[in-house]
Formats: structure tokens, sequence, C-alpha cells
């Protein structure tokens, strides 16, 4: 499905230039986030949060990220604490957790998520924000959006019970969910993701 959407933009043919920065902000525990931030010409443009998939970093999206600029979208791909290495870019956030002797499993990574969340927000008040999670943080994006309403949608790659999230399982979470929401996994993961499908409001489902 990534596939697929990459495949739009050279299907259009629209080209739109930006610029890459790395960026640094604090989580709540006062871990250092850092980032890439990818963006347009258009500073009011939608914008998407890319979070990455276990023992991954911001590197997931090197390619990506470009991509959904000439789609006309701002990113901001981020390291999550609980991470190593893909495409040859280290996590950085994740030395950073552990110089500070941060706990570093998957569920401790929601701070990082919603600090990623909040300096959008201050930094570039988007009119439209949208939250891109893979594997275990797309299961957390569904926490975000439960608790911060202002996220405009969700697109979720593999989301799964992996753990709990304050005693909660994420088909909870996603109860309470009400903005819209793309979900896809492979046909081998499609089972296991039923239960977190069907208990969210809005769907967009292909």
């Amino acid at each position: 499905m990534k596939k697929l959407i990459l495949a739009c933009v050279f299907i259009l043919g629209v080209f739109i230039s930006f610029s890459q920065q790395s960026v640094i902000f604090f989580a709540s525990d006062s871990v250092l986030i850092s980032g890439d931030l990818y963006m347009t010409k258009d500073k009011e443009a939608p914008f998407i949060l890319l979070f990455h998939q276990a023992f991954f970093s911001r590197g997931e999206y090197i390619d990506i990220a470009p991509k959904l600029n000439a789609m006309g979208y701002n990113c901001l791909a981020i390291d999550q604490r609980f991470g190593k290495e893909v495409n040859k870019i280290k996590n950085k956030t994740s030395k950073n957790a552990k110089k500070k002797g941060v706990k570093k499993m998957p569920k401790d990574t929601y701070p990082d998520l919603e600090a990623a969340l909040g300096y959008v927000k201050r930094n570039y008040k988007p009119k439209q924000l949208i939250v891109w999670g893979s594997s275990y943080s797309a299961s957390l994006s569904l926490v975000l959006a439960s608790k911060h309403k202002e996220i405009d949608a969700l697109l979720l790659f593999s989301p799964g019970e992996y753990f709990k999230y304050e005693n909660k399982h994420f088909c909870e979470w996603a109860k309470t969910v009400d903005c819209p929401v793309f979900m896809t996994s492979s046909q081998k993961e499609a089972k296991k993701r039923t239960i977190i499908f069907n208990t969210i409001l809005i769907v967009i489902c292909v």
C-alpha cells in the first residue's frame, strides 16, 4: 500500500521543491528527541507526523517523506527511543534515552510521539494534522489521537495488540478515536487487526 501511495506522485506528475533539516526537542521526561523536518514552500500545507516501526529510525522515511512533500504535505520524521538503525541512519533518540537511563521499551515511546505533536503545533500551527504510524507506533498513534482531538486523520500501517498502554488494549483506545482512519497490513496480518478495525468509528479501507 505504501508503494501504491507513492506511485500516485509519479502518475500525477506533481513535484514541489522542499527543504530538509534536522531538529531536536525534548519529551516530557527530558529525553532529547531527534527528527528530520521536510518542508515544502507552503508552511500552511497539511502536516504529517511520521513514526517508525520497531528497531528502526527516522531513516524509514528518507525516501517516503520527499514524495509526500511532492504531494503537498509538510512532514516531520522522528527517532523514537525504541529503535536502532535503518537505511544507514542511526537512531539518536535511543542513544539519548540510554544516557539518561530511562526505559526504552515500545510502550515507553509514547512521550516521543506526544512531543513531536507538540513541536509541530507550537512552531507551525498546521490547519490539518495527520499522524502516520508503522507497526507498534501505529498502535500508539491510536492513543495519541484518542487523547488529542486536534489530529485530523490517521494512517496506520500494521497496528496490533503488541502490548497494553495504561492498562488498556489498543482496541479500547480505538473506540474513542473520532477522526478518519486509513488502516492496512499484509494479508497474513489482517486477521489480527480485525478487532482494532471493528472498533474505529470512521475507517477508510481499500
